[in-house]
C-alpha cells in the first residue's frame, strides 16, 4: 500500500494517506496550488493569520474543502502556539474559527472528536500535521507539531487522550504528514541541545532536526504498532514549487490538513 499520495482535483493539489479513506475517514493537506493569493502567498493559502487578503483566504478554504465534498464553514480550527495541549470538540464547535481566526476554538495544538461529520482542522508551513484514527471506536485526532510540539511529545498527548475516550492502543493508526525534512531542518545549539543526539544529523559543521524520527519514536512509545504508523517523508522546504515553507519563503501562506470521520 502507497503510504501517501499526491493528487489534483478540479485543479486543486493535495496529499492524502489511502489507508485513512479506506476506513471511511477523509484525511488530506493542501498543497499550494490552485487558488487565488497572489506572492508571496500564492496561491491556495488558507491560513487567515497571515497578512493575505481575508477575501482570499475565505476563497480558497471555499475552494479546497468543496473540493472533498465539505462545507468550509464548518470547520473547527485552532489557535496555534506551539504546545502540547488537546482538546476534545464536538458539534457544538462546528464553524468555531472557519471566517474569523479570532474565534477559533481554543489556544491549542491538538484536538479529537468522536463526532462524524466534524472536519478538524490544522494549518502548516514547515511543521507536521499528524493524523489519528481508532478504527473500532470511531474516535478522529489532528496535531500540529513543530519543534517544540516534538520535544514536547504532542503526538503521545493526542494518543492518551483518545485511549481516555474508550481507545484502544491496537487499534489506532497515525500519519505523519508533510513537514520540512532533516535535508533542510537546519536548528542552532538552543534548540538542538534540548533533542536525543540521535534525532540530530551533523553536516558540514551545522545541525540538522528529525521530526519525523522524533514523532515517530513517540508514537511507538505511546503504544502504537509500527505497522500502523505511515510516514509521508515529504519536505516542504525542498518541494517549494508543491508546499509553502516558512523556513524558505519567510513570508508565505499555510497550508490546510484536515480529518473527518464519514458515515
Amino acid at each position: 500500500m502507497e503510504e501517501f499520495k499526491i493528487d489534483v482535483k478540479n485543479d486543486i493539489h493535495y496529499i492524502y494517506f489511502p489507508v485513512f479513506w479506506e476506513k471511511q475517514t477523509i484525511v488530506a493537506t493542501s498543497l499550494r496550488l490552485g487558488g487565488v493569493s497572489p506572492k508571496p502567498y500564492k496561491s491556495l493559502n488558507t491560513g487567515l493569520h497571515t497578512n493575505d487578503l481575508y477575501e482570499n483566504v475565505i476563497e480558497n478554504r471555499k475552494r479546497f474543502f468543496k473540493m472533498l465534498g465539505i462545507n468550509y464553514k464548518n470547520i473547527i480550527t485552532l489557535k496555534q502556539v506551539h504546545s502540547n495541549k488537546v482538546i476534545k470538540v464536538t458539534k457544538k464547535d462546528k464553524g468555531k474559527g472557519a471566517l474569523n481566526f479570532e474565534e477559533s476554538v481554543a489556544e491549542a495544538d491538538a484536538m479529537i472528536t468522536t463526532e462524524y461529520n466534524l472536519p478538524l482542522v490544522v494549518f502548516t508551513a514547515d511543521c507536521m500535521p499528524i493524523f489519528f484514527l481508532e478504527e473500532k471506536e470511531r474516535i478522529i485526532g489532528i496535531a500540529h507539531s513543530g519543534w517544540k510540539g516534538s520535544l514536547n511529545n504532542i503526538a503521545g498527548e493526542v494518543v492518551k487522550k483518545i485511549v481516555e475516550q474508550g481507545g484502544k492502543l491496537e487499534n489506532i493508526i497515525a500519519g505523519l504528514g508533510i513537514a520540512i525534512g532533516n535535508c533542510c531542518y537546519e536548528v542552532k545549539e538552543d534548540v538542538y541541545s534540548l533533542f536525543n543526539k540521535k534525532f540530530i544529523i551533523k553536516r558540514d559543521n551545522k545541525y540538522f532536526l528529525d521530526i519525523y524520527k522524533v514523532n515517530k519514536e513517540h508514537l511507538l512509545t505511546s503504544g502504537i504498532k509500527e505497522e500502523n504508523i505511515y510516514i509521508s517523508n515529504f519536505c516542504t522546504s525542498c518541494n517549494n514549487n508543491l508546499c509553502f515553507s516558512y523556513r524558505k519563503e519567510k513570508q508565505t501562506g499555510r497550508m490546510a490538513s484536515v480529518i473527518m470521520l464519514c458515515q
